[in-house]
C-alpha cells in the first residue's frame, strides 16, 4: 500500500489511520458513540504531523 501523505484521527486520539473504513477507527467511533452519544469528529492531518504526535494503527498501516 501507498503512504498516504494525509491520514485520519479524531482530536482525542492518539492513533492515526489511513482510512476511514479502517476496522479499528471504526470501533473506536463506535465506543466513542456509546460514551459521548455521538462520533468523535474526523480530523485529517498530514503524515509528518501524525508521525511526530501520535501511533500508527496497527490494522491499516502496518
Amino acid at each position: 500500500m501507498p503512504t498516504p501523505e494525509v491520514v485520519i484521527t479524531t482530536k482525542a486520539s492518539d492513533t492515526y489511520h489511513s482510512r476511514e473504513d479502517c476496522k479499528m477507527f471504526l470501533a473506536a467511533q463506535d465506543v466513542a458513540c456509546l460514551d459521548d452519544g455521538g462520533p468523535s469528529a474526523v480530523v485529517l492531518v498530514p503524515l509528518g504531523e501524525a508521525l511526530a504526535h501520535r501511533h500508527p494503527c496497527p490494522a491499516c498501516l502496518r
